[in-house]
């Protein structure tokens, strides 16, 4: 499985960091991409991330799951065009997109997946579209739409994707990683 994780300017840490890290613990690759010209990408916190690659020099590779983690920086994955046309041709392929927290709104904002239910940041639920039905819950999944709730859900969220892109054995061999019995 081959996944990517598109990282822009103002991203929260945690939902990007700890979904990298449950993926790859899931042996799964993860792609981790800016969407600027700039490897090094700061996020909401003040934590610098160095990334794998640009955006750019990926726009022609195919991906399992295109994933967006949520915080301010979810604005800018709006705003870019590459992004838009990178993701809608992963949405066409029937790729699995996969949004955390606020992110849900740049998905909603390229017009994909409407008439999902969908779950995001609690205290921005009022602005989900009417194209979508919001259910409280740390994860839903949607036909080939993954969402999560907020930075204190993102290990569910990424274990979800790790079902979703693999089987439960291999979550209860991440989780057993995470949380090892005595």
């Amino acid at each position: 499985m081959k996944t990517c994780i598109l990282v822009a300017e103002n991203f929260e840490e945690i939902e990007m960091i700890n979904t990298v890290d449950v993926l790859r613990r899931g042996k799964i690759l993860v792609d981790i991409l800016s969407i600027s010209e700039d490897k090094k990408v700061m996020g909401c916190n003040n934590i610098s991330v160095f990334c794998d690659d640009l955006i750019k020099n990926k726009l022609n590779d195919m991906y399992d799951c295109v994933i967006f983690p949520g915080g301010p920086g979810y604005q800018n994955l709006a705003a870019s065009e590459k992004v838009k046309t990178f993701v809608i041709k992963h949405h066409d392929n029937k790729k699995k997109i996969a949004a955390v927290c606020a992110a849900h709104f740049a998905v909603q904002e390229f017009g994909l997946f409407k008439g999902a239910t969908i779950t995001c940041y609690p205290l921005v639920k009022d602005n989900v579209s009417k194209d979508y039905t919001y259910k409280e819950a740390a994860t839903m999944v949607h036909g080939n739409y993954i969402t999560g709730r907020s930075p204190s859900n993102t290990i569910d969220f990424a274990l979800k994707i790790v079902e979703e892109l693999t089987s439960l054995e291999v979550v209860k061999d991440v989780v057993k990683q995470l949380a090892p019995l005595n």
